[in-house]
């Protein structure tokens, strides 16, 4: 029977995982002994399972997606479709389910996120704004300018290099049609995916390069941790695919939350985010004054 347990620090869940394995460490005296116990999330457990002959049936990748946790686990474990559109086809596969998974991901140019129990599926359009309704949360930033009155204070954060997430030719090769390809160049960002027709992989070719094809240094990791003075508390902020701005020496840079990595110690909580500028965000939201903006934001396919 597998045990799920969760961590959390401020009333909040930071995350759960299932036990595989507790182990006892002994010191000289009793004061001194510790106990060490290993967790996995949903990940992990995809990781391990197996799919003999499993068959797509045509749907969305996260409609196929959810068919993936359910074979494996019934009820137990599950992949939640939250608004993914890409279209598969209905070839068989074979192997390790998390192969397929990201496969899936990589398709929809969609995000996970890992909860209690199941997975999230999120489509490539999915993006939320925490300063519009129904959020309204205005301190949902870092920013270097009095944090402790408005947003999040920082000591940390990691700008991507001028090649880094840069592409000038993507290619795209199905596994039941023939490759599609965009743009030209040596950097060549090569993808393998079940779209079923040729149509809906030479529209993600042009859509992936618009998303890579821009070499603008952005931030890529921002760090902080829960002792700085700060008007909003960073685990708060554990959502992926939120627009995240970062204010830096006068300027702000807007960017999406793709994930995260957390430490503790008895003293202190530490955070660092993943992020992606909005230049790899070919989205075309109206009424938004960072994705609603024509010549820079696209409606995608």
């Amino acid at each position: 029977m597998e045990a799920l347990v969760s961590c959390g620090a401020n009333g909040r869940s930071l995350f759960s995982g299932y036990v595989t394995n507790i182990q006892f460490n002994y010191g000289m005296v009793t004061n001194e002994d510790t106990c060490t116990i290993s967790l996995e999330g949903y990940l992990s457990f995809l990781g391990r399972g197996y799919l003999d002959n499993f068959a797509l049936t045509g749907g969305t990748t996260g409609a196929e997606a959810n068919r993936i946790g359910t074979s494996l686990s019934g009820s137990a474990k599950t992949i939640s479709n939250i608004g993914t559109s890409s279209l598969t086809d209905t070839s068989s596969y074979t192997g390790a389910a998390q192969n397929i998974l990201t496969t899936l991901v990589s398709q929809e140019q969609g995000r996970l996120q890992e909860g209690s129990g199941q997975l999230y599926f999120f489509g490539r359009s999915y993006l939320q704004n925490p300063a519009a309704s129904p959020y309204f949360f205005f301190d949902f930033k870092f920013t270097d300018t009095n944090p402790g009155t408005t947003g999040v204070a920082y000591n940390a954060v990691n700008f991507a290099s001028s090649t880094d997430n840069y592409f000038t030719q993507t290619t795209i090769t199905p596994a039941s049609v023939a490759p599609q390809f965009a743009g030209n160049g040596s950097r060549n960002l090569q993808l393998s995916t079940y779209d079923p027709t040729t149509t809906q992989a030479d529209n993600l070719a042009k859509y992936a390069l618009n998303e890579f094809n821009s070499n603008t240094s952005v931030p890529q990791s921002i760090s902080t941790k829960n002792s700085l003075d700060s008007a909003m508390d960073p685990i708060e902020m554990l959502l992926v695919g939120w627009q995240l701005p970062i204010i830096f020496r006068g300027t702000t840079y807007q960017t999406i939350i793709e994930g995260w990595t957390i430490s503790a110690n008895p003293e202190d909580i530490f955070y660092t985010f993943y992020v992606s500028g909005f230049e790899q965000n070919n989205y075309l939201k109206l009424d938004d004054a960072v994705f609603g903006r024509l010549d820079y934001n696209k409606l995608g396919y």
